[in-house]
């Protein structure tokens, strides 16, 4: 957890414990759970974003669109190799 939701997490428990909250221990443990589970699905997202492949990317936005009823035609067979990778992240 980053050091700023630590803090409002301190805080809130500190207000929660002045208030004399008998239900505050649960609820503190209900805040740690959430934040384990943010933490966790931030994590698998950003192992998600390793490469992206530009054919796949295209794929997925043509279909996306079409089922839009949208019109799709792409030309990109002159787009050097090297830009696959950042145009792939766009398309995303």
């Amino acid at each position: 957890m980053p050091p700023c939701a630590r803090r409002y997490v301190a805080e809130l428990a500190a207000t929660l414990a002045r208030r004399g909250d008998p239900t505050a221990a649960d609820r503190m443990l209900e805040v740690r759970e959430t934040a384990h589970e943010t933490l966790r699905e931030a994590r698998e997202l950003a192992r998600g974003y390793g490469r992206t492949d530009l054919g796949q990317e295209l794929d997925g936005a043509r279909s996306l669109l079409r089922s839009a009823g949208i019109a799709v035609s792409l030309a990109v067979d002159s787009l050097p190799q090297a830009w696959h990778e950042p145009a792939g992240w766009g398309v995303r």
